[in-house]
This record gives C-alpha cells, structure tokens and sequence, in this order.
C-alpha cells in the first residue's frame, strides 16, 4: 500500500511540474566553442510533437535536438527569434501555454534553459506568427495574429528586464489585421509592419507605429492588382526605401516584391511573380553584402518546389538563381540569413531525405545550393521560420553582418556609439558614408585597443554605411541609423 502510495505521490508531482513549471531543461548540452553554430525551431517533432529547439555545428555538420516544447511551455514556435547582446533567445509559439493562445519564452546562454516569460491571451493578444524585435528603447515589440479588444490581432510591449508584457494597439478591419509577420524599425525611428488581412480591401495593409506616442497609422492599402496578403516583414535598403513581398496579387495573382518610399508615402509594384519564376513567397528579404535582395518563394520554379532568387533594387532586375527540387528540399515558409564569409543558409519546410525539411547553404558567388541536413521524425520535423547566427545580434534594424570579428553597437544611435576590433596590425580607419555614397565621418582607429568610443553626434539623423578601412582593404562593414 505505501509503495502505492510513492507511486501516486511520484506521479501527481511530475504532472505538477509539467504543468506549472516555467522552465524547460535542455535535453543535450551544447557543445562548448563550435564555430559558426545555428539555432531554430522545428514546428513538429520531439518527444511531445510540440517542437524543438535545436542547434547546429557548422564544423561538425551535426544536429543537437536541445529540447523538447510542451503544451505548458508553448507549441510551435514558428516565427523568428530575436537575440538579445548577451546571446539569451526571445521568441514566440502559436499555441501552448496556460490559456493555450501561445507564448513568449526565452532560451538562455549555452542552451542551458527555456523558460516560459508571459502566457498570451485572448484578451490582450492570441497566436501570433511572426517575430519579435528589440527596439531603440530597449524593449520587444511584436504582433499577434489574434485576440485584442476586436479578435484581430495586436501590437504588443514586452519588457525583458522586469517581464512586463503590455498591449499597445488593437488592430482593426479598417486599419489592418491579422499579421501573419515581423516588425522592423526604420531609419526615422518609426516601426513599420504588415498585416496579412484588412485595410480597404480587406487584403492586407501597410502601417506606421510610433513607439514615442503610441500612435497607429495605416499607410497603404493593398489591393489585388498590385499584391496581397503579406506574410514576412519588411527590409531597409540604402536608398531609405522599405522592400517587401506578398504571397498573392499582382499580374499573375501568385505574389510580388514591393518597393515602399515611407517619405512620400509611395507604394510600387516591382516584380510580379510566376510559376516559371516563383510564386507565393512566405518568407522576407535579405539584404545581402553585395548590395542586393535575396528571397525564397514557396512554390513555382522548374520544378514547381520554390526558388532562390536575387533581386536588384537600383536596376529593378530579378534573376531566379536555384531551383529547389524535392530530394533537396522544398517549400521554404523561412527567410535566409548571411554570415561573416559571405555564405547563406536556410531551411525548407518540405523535402529532403525523410520529406521532413532541410538546412542549406547557399553560396551566392558560385550558385551552388547544398542540403547540409535533413530533418528526421522523433528529432524535430517541418521547420517554419529563420535560423538564428550564435554570433549576430538581432534588432529590428536590419544589420549587414559582413565581419564575425568587428562589431559596431547599438546599431540605432544618436551619433555616439562603440566599435569593437581585432587587435590591428596595420594603420585603420573608420569611415561613415552616406545614403549617397559621400564619405561624412573619418576616424583613425588605436592599434593598442579593442574597443573605442566614437562620437560623431554632428551628424543628421539617418542610415549610414561603416568601414574600416586598412592599406589592406575593407576590414569589415556594416550599417547603422543615427536617430536623435
């Protein structure tokens, strides 16, 4: 009777655990000093079909299911995650959590923990999809697909230091609802989004937050004709201009990628997608180190499975560079990411070696695509969303990441700012260049030191480009937005 007893006792304790426990530990270490390693999210798969969060070796090419998601600690992370200075995760899932409408969790340093942060619901924001971004003030923004005074959706506050999860906005039909995507904070300091349904037409919008004053302004109506039903987010490009995509609308009805002027408030229709090109794209833009848009579509192609593709913004060209094929991976619901060598990788949510999903890289000077893994049942399956670079910082500026060695922070400033550099062996200088290609801000860098403080707080608000610059070359590069 007593072992009776320790058995029912044992077993109402794991079930307390399971169910009020904020915190997930990590199935597999990671492995310490790995460069170059990668973090996702799978939708599917692990020990509760929930997810998992993993990671992954570049060096070993190897995949380490770190743990496994929950319906008490959230289900199916989808959306991008965002990375705070110190490496810690932020993200979103679409269900789990105590009212089942989803979560904001975190992932500490070293994959040691998930911990659940807030439990999203009905009443002040449900499901969201997209991701979150860490604004100029220090705190997350992001949206939900769901829940709010309307049941249409929000944009939301969260405070990573105190834990302070606020609503912000209520999304409305007229305004734009239903964001399927992510956030971005421009150079002017606004944060500007998309929703996938509502506005005029009832087919999406394009809108203005003002984080100051919480303020909402619907800029653009999306219609039919000219692209419809947004699902990934915006990109700042050098001319100031926003790019992005929808997964309907246009000529062909099959998505387009679009340019938006937010100074004059000017919305054009640059690319009509096809099948033989590519077609309804889930994912967003990368602005890549040479300069041009790279993005995926999740169907159309030679082979109908999505495409690669490059688009040039100052010439309005667009070249389908890769077929995906099935055996390879197919049908990307992500967007790619760029590291320090020039590389790419993503991830498929289809195809593969198990029709589970894939990671890629993608070399953008030699076109060559390469499967590097292939997603297994039992270990994480259908991945939706972007890989996560241990060595970048996300914001919602969107940051050339051209140097794994040289970091300019924070990339939104107010003129004054931190470099930090390998130790230089030749005479260096830190160059500041406009939107129009002008040299505006020289400094000789400290071959004795690592890290320096610049001030440059003559200079007008806007994006700037940065370079060091050694007799050697170019020694790394970024972007950064000067906002006063």
């Amino acid at each position: 009777m007593k072992r009776l007893y320790n058995l029912f006792l044992f077993f109402l304790i794991t079930v307390f655990f399971l169910l009020f426990s904020n915190n997930l530990s990590a199935q597999q270490k990671r492995i310490k000093n790995l460069p170059s390693n990668f973090q996702g999210f799978t939708l599917n798969g692990g020990s509760y079909e929930c997810g998992i969060y993993f990671e992954f070796s570049l060096s070993l090419l190897q995949y380490f299911p770190n743990i496994s998601l929950d319906t008490a600690h959230g289900v199916n992370a989808c959306g991008t995650t965002a990375n705070m200075n110190n490496g810690t995760v932020y993200g979103m899932t679409f269900y789990g959590g105590t009212h089942n409408d989803g979560v904001i969790f975190q992932v500490l340093p070293n994959n040691e923990s998930y911990f659940k942060r807030y439990n999203l619901d009905s009443a002040n924001g449900s499901h969201p999809h997209g991701s979150l971004i860490l604004a100029s003030d220090s705190m997350f923004y992001g949206m939900t697909m769901d829940g709010g005074a309307n049941n249409l959706g929000v944009i939301f506050q969260f405070d990573p230091i105190n834990i302070v999860y606020t609503k912000k906005i209520d999304l409305t039909l007229s305004g734009g609802c239903s964001p399927f995507g992510g956030l971005i904070q421009a150079g002017d300091g606004y944060i500007y989004g998309l929703t996938k349904s509502g506005g005029a037409n009832n087919l999406g919008a394009i809108f203005q937050y003002d984080i100051v004053n919480n303020i909402y302004t619907k800029k653009i109506d999306l219609d039919s004709s000219t692209g419809s039903h947004p699902l990934g987010k915006m990109v700042q490009a050098s001319n100031g201009h926003l790019y992005g995509m929808t997964k309907t609308g246009g000529a062909n009805n099959l998505g387009v990628i679009f340019d938006y002027d937010p100074v004059n408030n000017i919305y054009t229709d640059k690319v009509d997608f096809a099948d033989s090109i590519g077609a309804n794209p889930y994912g967003s833009l990368l602005l890549a180190s040479d300069g041009k848009l790279y993005g995926m579509t999740e169907s159309g192609g030679t082979n109908n499975f999505g495409v690669i593709f490059q688009y040039d913004y100052l010439t309005n060209t667009y070249i389908d560079r890769y077929n995906l094929n099935i055996s390879t991976g197919s049908g990307p619901w992500g967007s790619l990411i760029q590291i320090g060598n020039g590389m790419m990788y993503g991830m498929t949510s289809n195809g593969g070696y198990n029709y589970a999903g894939t990671i890629f890289s993608y070399d953008p000077i030699a076109n060559i695509y390469t499967d590097i893994y292939d997603f297994v049942n039992g270990s994480g399956v259908f991945p939706i969303g972007n890989l996560i670079d241990e060595s970048g910082i996300y914001t919602g500026i969107e940051e050339e990441k051209n140097s794994d060695k040289m970091t300019l922070f924070p990339v939104l400033n107010n003129g004054i700012f931190n470099i930090v550099y390998p130790s230089l062996k030749l005479k260096s200088e830190l160059q500041l260049i406009d939107v129009a290609g002008r040299i505006v801000f020289r400094h000789e860098l400290n071959n004795n030191e690592t890290e320096q403080n610049i001030n440059a707080n003559e200079l007008c608000n806007g994006m700037y480009f940065w370079e060091v610059v050694s007799d050697k070359g170019i020694e790394g590069k970024g972007k950064m937005t000067v906002l006063k």
